[in-house]
């Protein structure tokens, strides 16, 4: 899964550009990498951010309560995207602990923008 997202420093939100968007499905106990692409309002990469991923069971098309994610062999600490290369994130998504259904990604950017993302397990 990749989204790319065009950062405003120093607003309070961030415009959002969909680049790429897979439906993802996996099966519990698998890693997802979850990869975002942030920039700045000139097209530059932001290679200073800060990224945070928290999820939720969707019910009834809606999502419960976001609880911090948790990563694959603490690949990520404190549910915190980890820097790539150029303006590139990465977390990698440890659904072992996951019930097959609908799940809800959000992720968090330092400037106060959330972004959302629904993916499906079996």
């Amino acid at each position: 899964m990749f989204r790319h997202f065009g950062r405003h420093w120093g607003k309070s939100q961030a415009a959002a550009e969909k680049l790429f968007s897979a439906r993802i499905r996996g099966n519990v106990g698998a890693t997802i990498p979850v990869k975002i692409g942030l920039t700045l309002r000139n097209g530059s990469p932001a290679s200073n951010a800060t990224a945070s991923l928290a999820l939720a069971p969707v019910i009834n098309g809606l999502p419960g309560s976001y609880q911090p994610a948790t990563s694959k062999g603490g690949a990520n600490a404190d549910s915190l995207f980890r820097s790539t290369n150029d303006g590139e994130y990465l977390y990698n998504l440890d659904t072992s602990a996951l019930a097959p259904g609908t799940w809800s990604l959000q992720i968090k950017l330092d400037d106060g923008s959330e972004f959302y993302e629904q993916f499906t397990l079996r």
